[in-house]
């Protein structure tokens, strides 16, 4: 229920709502006391605007940050910088408009719009792809801890195995942290984890700039023939639209407004430490640029050892968020009819932490976790293909109407994005590996 239904149904004046916080005169009857009290008390738990900036940017700036210097030496300096840009404003533009549609429909979770919109075939594909790519998540995420712990770790000891840190890593930090019943109470989380986001920002391009390699002829190159492929890299980084009515819930007085300031700002700040990351980091290593681009650097660099700590720090960090998604998907989907269950809560979330563990202990190839679960079909369906259909289906003009430029160039992009990711996925899953990492 949003804070401006709340005020009507209780008979409160705008007046009475100061800094987000219900102002209660003592003449009020002890029934209307209750009723206010209530309100004030849900008004309590919900987030500032700055703390919800703080879990909005968290859940956009994650592993992905570390891809895109190698998405600017795929797709060319001058377009890779184009495309971090246009995608930022695709994301940005998409994000609000689900809210609109959402406010349209009267819905307050991304299932029930699109099943408002699509009906039931539409509620399942929205179901199954939200929990497949927030468990993905769940999965890589602990993946890459794993890894990053264990070789850091590896270089100055041999004492401690990956299935050790595995497990530390998921039952006592990453369980106690998704057991939260709201976005609300990781706002602190979020914003230590984007400090340390900052930090690794700020380490990698100093040591970028010291261990340089001799440039490429191409270094400038204005575009290049695989483009698409950083299309995909940069739209798995920037795809947080799972997260966006969890975020908005979570927003003290969630009017249009005041989610439009989180969401211009989250995506804003998003993008700025992209272009820090990228740009700098391509320049030093130009077509050497790996697909991490900590990968670059040896692990007798202390700095960059520091740096991974702090990367798999913010991903520990992130994880929760990703099991507070899939989470809310399977309690809409399965339980929507029934009030909140302590037990059933902390039952869904054990479940989800455990199985995520299950696989990540199963494999540590992360390319066959990502192209299985976040590769472009799930990411780009939820984020470019959904919200413009979305806003054109709820739209009283026709399809293509020069009213829908705008959303038909979105739908248009994410189509075309969607067939060639999922085509260049399909082709290297079936390529030989070589050198597969075993567990």
């Amino acid at each position: 229920m949003s804070g401006q239904s709340d005020i009507s149904l209780f008979n409160v004046s705008d007046d009475s709502l100061k800094n987000g916080k219900l102002i209660v005169s003592p003449a009020e009857s002890s029934e209307e006391s209750y009723q206010i009290n209530f309100v004030l008390e849900d008004n309590e738990q919900k987030s500032s605007l700055y703390n919800s900036i703080f879990n909005f940017t968290n859940s956009i700036i994650g592993a992905g940050i570390m891809g895109l210097p190698y998405a600017l030496n795929e797709a060319g300096f001058f377009f890779g910088i184009i495309l971090l840009v246009v995608i930022t404003w695709i994301v940005d533009w998409s994000v609000i408009n689900l809210i609109k549609c959402g406010k349209l429909t009267s819905t307050n979770t991304y299932q029930d719009l699109v099943r408002s919109v699509l009906g039931k075939p539409g509620y399942w594909m929205i179901t199954i792809f939200q929990i497949v790519f927030a468990f993905g998540g769940m999965c890589a995420y602990l993946v890459i801890v794993a890894d990053t712990l264990g070789s850091v770790i590896a270089h100055y000891s041999n004492g401690v195995s990956r299935l050790t840190i595995l497990t530390i890593c998921t039952f006592l930090i990453c369980l106690p942290l998704s057991s939260v019943k709201s976005m609300t109470h990781l706002a602190k989380t979020s914003f230590i984890s984007l400090v340390a986001i900052a930090a690794l920002v700020l380490t990698t391009i100093i040591e970028a700039r010291k261990n340089s390699l001799p440039a490429s002829d191409d270094k400038f190159a204005f575009i290049k023939p695989n483009f698409f492929q950083a299309i995909g890299v940069i739209s798995f980084a920037f795809v947080c639209h799972h997260n966006t009515f969890i975020i908005y819930g979570s927003l003290r007085t969630p009017t249009l407004d005041r989610f439009e300031k989180v969401t211009h700002y989250s995506t804003g700040f998003s993008l700025l430490m992209s272009l820090l990351m990228a740009i700098p980091t391509y320049l030093a290593f130009t077509d050497s640029t790996k697909g991490n681009i900590l990968n670059n650097f040896s692990f007798d660099l202390l700095s960059i050892n520091i740096a991974r700590l702090l990367f798999a720090f913010n991903i520990l960090l992130t994880f929760p968020m990703e099991c507070l998604v899939a989470r809310e998907v399977i309690e809409n989907f399965l339980f929507s009819d029934r009030p909140f269950n302590r037990i059933r809560h902390l039952l869904i979330t054990f479940l989800l932490v455990l199985t995520s563990f299950l696989v990540s202990k199963l494999t540590c190839d992360l390319g066959i976790v990502l192209e299985l679960t976040q590769g472009g079909f799930s990411a780009v369906l939820l984020a470019f293909i959904l919200p413009p259909l979305c806003v054109i289906k709820l739209k009283k003009d026709r399809v293509f109407s020069y009213k829908n430029i705008l959303p038909l160039a979105v739908l248009v992009f994410g189509i075309v994005t969607m067939i060639l990711s999922t085509t260049l996925s399909i082709i290297t899953a079936l390529q030989p590996k070589k050198n597969r990492q075993q567990c």
